[in-house]
């Protein structure tokens, strides 16, 4: 994830606005605060931003959370992903396109596994010209 201060002063920002823990030495704050409960409220506030930094900050957030609903709701070995991530993938994409890196971070980082979100992710990937 990215590690410059403007962007921790974008993820403090969403933190308070959205009740979030969040101190300067959380080292992947979009994981440690990702809330499968919440991944329609941060899919809202990811598509209400306008600002580029709380786009990126938002995507992560709803990635991680998604991921997270995915292994609570579905085995792994399940590669029919159900309404909800479909709905989820569906309204990100466009935000995915513009940030490929975070895409290509969710679909590859985890070369000894994948996390459940990766084949979602991946088929994405392939569907989409991500250059």
């Amino acid at each position: 994830m990215r590690t410059n201060y403007a962007h921790y002063e974008v993820e403090a920002k969403i933190a308070a606005q959205l009740g979030l823990p969040w101190h300067m030495n959380m080292q992947d704050w979009p994981i440690e605060v990702s809330d499968a409960d919440r991944v329609d409220e941060f899919l809202h506030a990811l598509i209400a931003a306008q600002d580029r930094e709380e786009r990126i900050c938002l995507l992560e957030l709803v990635l991680a959370s998604l991921d997270e609903w995915i292994a609570v709701r579905q085995p792994v070995e399940d590669s029919t992903p159900g309404d909800t991530v479909q709905r989820v993938i569906s309204s990100v994409s466009s935000t995915l396109v513009e940030f490929p890196d975070i895409a290509n971070y969710w679909a590859n980082y985890w070369q000894d596994h994948d996390l459940p979100i990766t084949q979602h992710i991946r088929k994405l990937l392939a569907d989409f010209s991500f250059e």
